[in-house]
């Protein structure tokens, strides 16, 4: 009755609607650009000024005073407590700056300690130990520099008795799903 009039949706010549700014026009849109795509772009755009006001009030944040902190401060474990292992492996994690050195060996004296790892970085993952107690501890890579205390892990692997009656259990699921499934089929046929 009183709608207003619309353009036609533009067609190609094999009635095909035409493409604009990368979308078609939804039937009855009333001409002119998609407006989506422009929605889009500019929340894109939102999104990356916050993140660079973010950026630029961390920086401005005093980082260099933290950084000057960091370099004065020895390097040290996050971890909180003795770690515990039933698999064999682990991940160290610590806060250091410059380049460190981890040493690992199975008395809390580190008495024959071996390094595990030398360099830059901030976690490393210890894999394929034994069931037993190791300690580990890091130092700072320059020569001299005091190790921190002792980290201890205790690797006490899962029993073999337990890991062969879940494989049974499993087994045993696993051949009652194909009984089932075959016993189905054979009632449909």
């Amino acid at each position: 009755m009183g709608e207003p009039a619309r353009e036609p949706t533009p067609r190609s010549a094999d009635g095909k609607r035409i493409i604009l700014a990368g979308r078609t026009r939804p039937p009855g849109h009333p001409g002119g650009l998609h407006p989506r795509p422009y929605r889009r772009i500019l929340a894109r755009a939102a999104r990356a000024l916050l993140t660079l006001i973010g950026t630029l009030a961390l920086a401005l944040s005093g980082t260099s005073a933290t950084s000057a902190d960091a370099q004065g401060k020895a390097p040290a474990f996050t971890h909180e407590e003795a770690l515990a292992s039933d698999n064999g492996y682990t991940t160290l994690e610590w806060d250091a700056e410059r380049p460190v050195v981890v040493r690992q060996a199975s008395t809390p004296a580190m008495s024959a300690a071996r390094t595990i790892f030398e360099g830059t970085g901030t976690r490393l993952f210890v894999s394929g130990l034994a069931d037993g107690d190791y300690y580990f501890t890091i130092a700072d890579a320059a020569p001299g520099a005091a190790p921190s205390p002792p980290l201890h892990l205790a690797v006490t692997h899962q029993s073999l008795s337990r890991a062969l009656w879940l494989t049974a259990l499993g087994a045993l699921v696993f051949a009652a799903t194909v009984f089932v499934l075959i016993r189905g089929a054979r009632r449909e046929r």
